[in-house]
């Protein structure tokens, strides 16, 4: 099997778009494509966990980020332009996007669901990544070569009782994977 190892600055020029990088994998995901020279923005509902990542990504050296505080719970389709506008006007273009905010809801049988925790989940974990991929589409189209990265999980292919929601909302993000691809 052969290794891959990226060179130093492979991202160098890049510019990223992480949601979910105040923790978990898309805190490491920024921190780590920072590390290989791109310029990341960091978007997440909890500012301070993204300063904290800001001041981890400027003491490697690496480009300075951005960031850009939004709790997906509330996006609109008026906020995810503005978001593109946004990182229109400031970088000019878009290299990637990692779609990878999420949040769990309740592991509980079906007939014990919130229908409210349902719909933040389906918000957060579907329709937040539907309206960015988007409306970041026409910002991505403007570098030479750009990606989008969705994160799932094992419940997205073979559910599991008591997911519930969660579970639906990957199985969803794996379908629109083969959805945006053309």
């Amino acid at each position: 099997m052969t290794r891959f190892e990226p060179s130093d600055n492979c991202l160098k020029d890049k510019v990223i778009l992480v949601t979910g990088a105040g923790a978990g994998i898309g805190r490491e995901a920024a921190i780590h494509y920072a590390k290989y020279g791109a310029t990341v923005i960091l978007l997440g509902r909890t500012t301070e966990k993204l300063e904290q990542v800001y001041d981890e990504i400027e003491a490697l050296g690496a480009p300075q980020p951005a960031i850009i505080p939004m709790d997906l719970q509330h996006l609109s389709e008026e906020h995810a332009q503005q978001i593109a506008d946004k990182i229109e006007q400031e970088f000019g273009k878009l290299d990637g996007l990692l779609n990878n905010a999420s949040i769990l809801g309740t592991l509980t049988a079906i007939e014990q669901y919130s229908y409210d925790t349902w719909q933040q989940v389906m918000q957060v974990n579907v329709n937040s990544v539907f309206l960015l991929t988007k409306h970041l589409i026409p910002v991505l189209r403007k570098a030479d070569q750009s990606s989008v990265i969705f994160t799932s999980s094992g419940v997205g292919n073979q559910g599991r009782a008591y997911w519930g929601a969660y579970s639906v909302s990957k199985f969803a993000t794996e379908g629109a994977c083969s959805s945006f691809i053309r």
